[in-house]
């Protein structure tokens, strides 16, 4: 049996083995078989953590699989997508991390500000930058972060 097939045993453990497994392998081809196992085998958070983390390494091919986490019920689901979405850094994630600026979670948010300075889309600065003055001093601190890593010459105001 394959580690792609095993993604689907009843066994957790199995399944979580074959998550390590994939994440060593690291090929693009694999989004797919993760984003199936981010679908059946929602009573096992440990490959559930641990497969949204592989597919944050994958690049592109993860987008549309940690997409749809972002509106989870689950704060922690929430979370760890946006941080595989931001490890991505590619600018293409930033724009389905903006909507949650306003997540009702203030560490769900603040893993997307983190998130947003690492895609390298400067077209978050605005958002960022409007943020600002709602956000709490942990908030704050990573969007002067974000905004400094974007290297965008409007959010020179705000960084003095």
């Amino acid at each position: 049996m394959s580690w792609i097939e095993k993604l689907s045993s009843p066994n957790p453990e199995e399944r979580h083995r074959a998550v390590e497994q994939v994440a060593a392998e690291g090929r693009p081809e694999m989004a797919q078989a993760l984003a199936d196992l981010l679908r059946t085998a929602q009573d096992d958070a440990a490959s559930l953590n641990a497969a949204i983390q592989t597919l944050g390494e994958l690049g592109a091919a993860a987008i549309p699989a940690l997409s749809p986490l972002l509106s989870d019920p689950d704060d922690d689901t929430r979370l760890y997508a946006a941080q595989a979405l931001g490890g991505t850094k590619l600018p293409a994630a930033a724009d389905h991390l903006l909507p949650l600026l306003d997540d009702p979670n203030p560490n769900v948010r603040y893993h997307v500000i983190e998130a947003l300075g690492h895609c390298g889309n400067r077209a978050a600065v605005p958002a960022l930058l409007a943020h600002l003055p709602r956000a709490s001093f942990q908030e704050a601190f990573a969007i002067l972060d974000a905004l400094g890593r974007l290297g965008d010459p409007a959010a020179i105001p705000a960084l003095q």
